[in-house]
């Protein structure tokens, strides 16, 4: 699964579905994360499934630091059934740098021109 390196707290990444088919109580499904390699940075709802970054503040998602997070979400019934399965978040990062010309033509005139004198100056654009 691909995660921007900017999404925001409490972020929606996925959502998990376990279906189970008891009409009572042990058909109700639970959902937890049974291992993480970076616990604050992910939340899961035992009800809905809805796997999101940390509503805390503090944790945020660096490309370079961490490419990728690994996690196994179980999933258990009301009779104590478990299934699990492993998820590995790719981080990815900002937008490639742009430059917002495609082509630079510059007409210089070596008369005057100072050695280390710039010749141009140009914005790239990383969104």
């Amino acid at each position: 699964m691909g995660l921007p390196e900017t999404a925001p707290a409490e972020y929606l990444i996925f959502t998990f579905t376990a279906k189970d088919p008891d009409r009572s109580i042990f058909g109700q499904v639970k959902y937890y994360i049974a291992e993480c390699d970076e616990p604050d940075l992910l939340e899961l709802d035992e009800d809905t499934g809805e796997l999101r970054l940390s509503s805390n503040s503090g944790v945020t998602l660096d490309r370079e630091r961490k490419g990728s997070h690994t996690l196994d979400i179980m999933a258990q019934d009301g009779g104590g059934w478990l299934g699990y399965t492993k998820v590995v978040l790719k981080v990815s990062g900002k937008s490639k740098p742009r430059f917002p010309v495609s082509e630079y033509r510059v007409t210089i005139s070596s008369d005057r021109m100072k050695v280390g004198s710039p010749i141009l100056q140009v914005r790239c654009l990383i969104l």
